[in-house]
């Protein structure tokens, strides 16, 4: 059941200065439950329309100016839609350099705790709990790639995203944000790549702008994400993960 205390009033709140369709409701003709859904919809119309943009094409003359924004989207769509899974649903991008299985690298772009509500925790066979148990996630690894159609994700961005994950401190799954997912074949050349590695099973899942868009609308419908990751999670395409 939905909580609707305050529904209305969040709702007439974060109307101000929307799309005028949200502000054309009349909000005294919505149940309970309408009122939460379209709070939802409300929060999540920033993130439609930058896809809009980005379905569009319209990425401007300044591809680094465009990358920031792409990050920034990523940053918003996790705090939007992980807070009411997460306990702290706050992600973080540090921008200091460490050296992981011998490498110098840069920290992923993005991070957050994996820290599921008690609701959520208690509930047998939950995703977040899956993820600790059989790749000791610690912390979820967003890696952000605004590639282009033809520079898509390939075997030298799953290594690197490798590069990040420390099997103790961190775990051993990692997630790349795409528009156009990854090149065909590069599954299996990074298999091959980080066989090299012995002791330790790794996960990497490649979402492109199909998955995205499903991900805000799991969100939109229920309130929560865990059951759209644990579909993508469940999910054996190489489109999707990789797995050494």
């Amino acid at each position: 059941m939905a909580n609707v205390n305050g529904g209305k009033e969040n709702l007439q709140a974060l109307q101000v200065g929307q799309p005028l369709e949200f502000e054309a409701t009349n909000i005294s003709d919505l149940d309970p439950e309408q009122i939460v859904k379209k709070t939802r919809q409300v929060e999540t119309q920033p993130l439609h329309n930058f896809i809009d943009t980005w379905r569009a094409g319209r990425i401007g003359d300044d591809k680094d100016v465009w990358w920031k924004k792409f990050e920034d989207f990523c940053v918003d769509l996790i705090k939007i839609t992980f807070k009411n899974d997460f306990e702290s649903a706050i992600p973080t991008r540090p921008q200091n350099t460490r050296v992981v299985n011998g490498f110098k690298s840069n920290r992923p772009d993005i991070n957050l705790s994996n820290s599921p509500k008690k609701e959520l925790a208690d509930r047998p066979h939950i995703i977040w709990n899956r993820l600790i148990e059989e790749y000791n996630c610690k912390q979820l690894k967003f890696d952000c790639k605004n590639y282009s159609e033809t520079n898509k994700i390939t075997n030298k961005e799953i290594y690197q995203l490798f590069e990040y994950l420390d099997p103790e401190e961190v775990g051993r799954i990692g997630f790349i944000l795409s528009k156009y997912g990854n090149t065909d074949g590069s599954a299996g050349v990074a298999m091959s790549s980080l066989k090299r590695f012995p002791g330790h099973q790794y996960k990497f899942i490649i979402l492109k702008k199909k998955d995205i868009e499903e991900w805000i609308s799991s969100y939109e419908d229920t309130g929560s994400v865990t059951d759209f990751f644990e579909t993508l999670y469940s999910r054996n395409t190489p489109n999707v993960s990789v797995t050494i």
